[in-house]
């Protein structure tokens, strides 16, 4: 959308972006869509603007803007799974907090076990000598993103990306769906970046 404006002359690509146009010019209502524009764009440089990395610190992202922007092709079952995988040794992990509306097969236990590691437990069916297993084995970074819950007030919320990190102490766990125990991994991901105080009482965190 902001390409969009640029190409069109609507804003100036500064830093930060400007609009091309003086308010008190046009009338009132033209006055009010620049007021909206600015809020925009001030909120855009806010959410996505210079930052270090692939994605920034504790922004929201769906999983649909995060598989574009590595340029890869959004299909639907990265939608259903929780966790994806690229051949270099990337995985993304995306986690919501809270199970309550999940089917009991599907309430993997992942949390924050402190501002620096966030303990995460695979897909079941999930075994150290299986390719799952292996790919979760043989990954070298962690792209973790957290939401609280699936959906407020009948709309899909974001994930937060709380940064990268990396696979440690791997151990065998299981879930139970019905009578059934499934076997599944669980890890800590031991975090780039500790989470910031501000944090720690939306998801949760206990302080070290």
């Amino acid at each position: 959308a902001v390409d969009n404006l640029i190409s069109r002359k609507v804003i100036i690509n500064s830093n930060p972006y400007k609009l091309n146009y003086e308010k008190g010019k046009g009338t009132a209502f033209e006055d009010f869509l620049v007021d909206l524009l600015e809020y925009g764009l001030e909120r855009y440089e806010n959410e996505f603007g210079d930052f270090e990395g692939e994605y920034k610190l504790y922004s929201n992202y769906t999983k649909e803007q995060t598989m574009t922007s590595v340029n890869k092709e959004y299909k639907m079952n990265i939608k259903l799974k929780g966790t994806y995988f690229e051949e270099d040794g990337n995985t993304y992990v995306y986690v919501c907090l809270d199970k309550d509306k999940m089917k009991d097969g599907l309430k993997f236990k992942d949390d924050f076990a402190s501002p620096s590691v966030f303990t995460w437990e695979s897909e079941k069916n999930v075994k150290f000598d299986n390719s799952y297993g292996k790919k979760i084995l043989n990954t070298k970074r962690v792209y973790l993103f957290v939401r609280k819950v699936q959906e407020e007030d009948g709309i899909i919320s974001p994930f937060t990306y709380f940064g990268t990190g990396r696979f440690s102490n791997p151990r065998a766990s299981y879930t139970v769906e019905g009578n059934i125990k499934y076997p599944t991994l669980k890890l800590d991901i031991i975090l780039d970046n500790k989470v910031p105080e501000i944090f720690w009482e939306d998801f949760n965190i206990k302080g070290e």
